[in-house]
């Protein structure tokens, strides 16, 4: 599954931000970027996986249970600028 998600990474240029939590699977980290590829761009994307980095993966914050909630909030700000 990590080549997968690694090929799926490459073939979006998408950033690999979600590397950096360990405690999830590939699966699940895959599946997180193809939700939110549904309802946004990549370069959206990519600003909000830079973000979630910055003030989540860094400072330690990540709650596991909304990811994808998270990142998707993320996404929609981002939208509005």
């Amino acid at each position: 599954m990590r080549d997968i998600y690694y090929t799926y990474i490459r073939e979006n240029k998408l950033n690999d931000i979600l590397s950096n939590i360990c405690e999830l699977s590939y699966t699940q980290k895959l599946k997180i970027l193809k939700e939110l590829k549904k309802d946004f761009n990549i370069k959206i994307i990519c600003q909000a996986l830079n973000e979630f980095d910055i003030h989540y993966i860094r400072k330690n914050r990540i709650q596991l249970k909304i990811i994808y909630n998270t990142l998707k909030g993320i996404c929609q700000r981002e939208l509005k600028k």
